[in-house]
């Protein structure tokens, strides 16, 4: 978040002073230029749920928001907890700026002190105009933006694809099927509690984009974790006009508006932790190019377009520290030319090849025009980190000096003897480098595989509560149980510290206890500890600290002495003649 500008239709423009959030340039002027028709993207245009804000408590942002040839002086802000158990926190408003060219107005803002670490939903009031609009899950706010960090990397969850449950990838004594593993990452992913998840595109299968967007966004809109997302083939196919075949009906349509209207831009960058990450859409090109019948495509390689590698030309001209570029194909090929979509073409094509070499390889394309990847490599030449999917399977391959690693699927099908299975990528970076990005050493086998992590509410209720982490994963990772706790001076946790906790109301307060999960020797014999909480009037010793305030204003989170302790839970004790109860927030 070092840098406060953005990139419109590919110019440097200053987004003003008090701009220190995330974003740093959006390389997507059909977005920028078109208005909301349909789907969850109205009037704001920035943060959306594929597109978030990270910003400081304390620290400045900027919303950007198309009113569709309207302008208006006077704007609401308010975040809200996307876990829905805490209060909304109003953002002061600092001044707007109108950009003519776009019909985007820059509404600066301020985040309080006192907001606690978490990530929000976001609503926006225009009264003159009578406009309201809310983007779910788009808004995290940090306690302070360190240089270290950890992040999550997912590829291919590919709702509604066929294969999910003909071939469940489960690496994990769970039996999940392809839906019930997506919310299950969710939980753990929720525990892990990541700075940030990177979705590098192939969210659903692609034959009814009305209802396939529809759902994703709904599987999406409360992760409770913020998510940047980049589209994939199969989010972005199109039809250039309405085809039948055997009464089957592929209606014009073309999937990256959907995308635009759904989850934001379709490429983007930001900055964090003084790393440039830049996402790129690699289903580029014209609606001819992805043409096809539902999803039988011809061309479903990676491929840009002349705007999207002007961006990224401008994008990295300005960038001086550590680039983590994150995209769903793998510009290092093989190679395959673009040809012009047929359907009895496509047929033919594919039964000549398999009678002439054996193979039916044209059903897998990497990437199309040789010249855009080779474009791309030389750009991310020497840059130590790619992330790529598209394949289902983990993988490394170095070209030029830069690692491009290819992520497993999260949801497709796991073919016998391909080795793909169901997980995702835990990334940690340390003075802005990526220092880690393995589960193990084995080439093969480097994401940490889903439904092995499970997070669970022993003692849900009162000034003393319990949850229990069960691991079946052969490394420890740092583990945040979130309680809903009566209201007390101070909290005190065993096997674990307390690292923040906030006011919901008067009678409730919500208290985050981070830990390490055990290691288990194998996923068959997975291991537990319990996690236990309680007020500070209900014991003495532990981990204590005090809490965030509450909206009204106030600072932080910090120790606080023994004696002041005692003297408190003291008072707290005797002057309540009841006990309030909580829960614990289910992961």
């Amino acid at each position: 978040m070092a840098r406060g500008w953005a990139v419109l239709f590919f110019l440097a423009a200053e987004v003003g002073a008090f701009a220190d959030d995330s974003l740093v340039s959006i390389g997507d002027a059909k977005y920028l230029a078109g208005p909301g028709a349909g789907g969850k993207i109205a009037y704001l245009r920035y943060p959306t749920l594929g597109c978030p804000s990270i910003v400081q408590a304390g620290s400045t942002g900027t919303v950007w928001i198309k009113l569709n040839g309207a302008t208006a002086s006077t704007f609401l802000l308010d975040i809200t907890p996307n876990s829905k158990t805490g209060p909304a926190y109003a953002l002061s408003v600092l001044g707007s700026t109108y950009d003519a060219s776009t019909g985007i107005t820059k509404v600066a803002y301020e985040v309080g002190s006192n907001v606690p670490e978490d990530t929000y939903d976001l609503h926006l009031s225009v009264p003159a105009l009578a406009v309201s609009d809310l983007q779910y899950n788009c808004f995290k706010v940090v306690k302070e933006e360190s240089a270290d960090f950890r992040f999550i990397v997912i590829a291919d969850t590919h709702f509604n694809t066929p294969t999910g449950f003909w071939l469940p990838g489960n690496h994990n004594p769970g039996g999940y099927d392809a839906y019930s593993i997506i919310e299950q990452m969710k939980k753990e992913i929720r525990a892990l509690r990541p700075t940030f998840v990177l979705l590098i595109g192939d969210l659903m299968f692609g034959l009814n984009y009305d209802t396939e967007y529809e759902t994703v966004w709904g599987i999406w809109k409360d992760a409770g974790f913020p998510i940047f997302m980049i589209p994939g083939n199969h989010d972005g196919y199109a039809s250039i006009k309405d085809r039948w075949l055997l009464g089957l009906h592929s209606p014009k349509r073309d999937g990256l508006d959907y995308w635009r209207n759904y989850f934001g831009p379709c490429a983007y960058s930001f900055e964090f932790g003084g790393v440039h990450f830049q996402g790129v859409n690699t289903m580029d090109g014209t609606p001819e190019r992805r043409d096809g019948f539902l999803i039988v495509i011809e061309n479903y390689g990676g491929d840009l377009g002349p705007e999207q590698m002007d961006w990224i030309s401008a994008d990295l001209a300005g960038v001086n520290g550590p680039v983590v570029p994150f995209l769903h194909h793998n510009p290092m090929g093989e190679y395959r030319a673009n040809k012009t979509f047929s359907m009895s073409g496509w047929v033919l094509s594919r039964i000549l090849e398999f009678l002439t070499t054996g193979n039916l390889n044209e059903f897998v394309q990497e990437w199309n025009t040789q010249a855009t990847g080779e474009f791309l490599l030389a750009k991310y030449a020497g840059r130590p980190l790619v992330f790529v999917g598209h394949k289902h399977i983990d993988d490394l391959k170095i070209h030029n000096g830069t690692t491009y690693k290819y992520v497993t699927t999260a949801g497709a099908g796991a073919f016998p003897g391909k080795k793909d299975y169901w997980g995702y990528a835990y990334v940690t970076v340390q003075n802005s480098q990526v220092v880690e990005h393995l589960y193990t050493s084995d080439p093969k086998f480097q994401s940490v595989p889903t439904g092995n992590l499970h997070v669970r509410s022993v003692d849900g209720e009162g000034a003393e509560q319990s949850a229990k982490i069960t691991s079946g994963l052969s490394k420890s990772y740092g583990i945040t149980v979130e309680f809903v706790m009566p209201s007390a001076p101070a909290y005190v946790a065993a096997n674990g510290f307390v690292v923040q906790f906030a006011p919901i109301d008067a009678e409730r307060t919500r208290v985050w206890v981070r830990t390490a999960s055990p290691v288990a020797p194998s996923i068959h014999e997975p291991q537990s500890l319990t996690v236990t909480l309680k007020t500070a009037e209900a014991a003495v010793g532990g981990s204590v600290e005090t809490p965030v305030a509450p909206p009204s204003g106030g600072g932080g989170c910090g120790a606080i002495g023994l004696e002041a302790l005692l003297i408190l839970g003291l008072l707290y004790f005797f002057s309540s003649s009841f006990r309030k109860r909580g829960s614990v927030r289910r992961l």
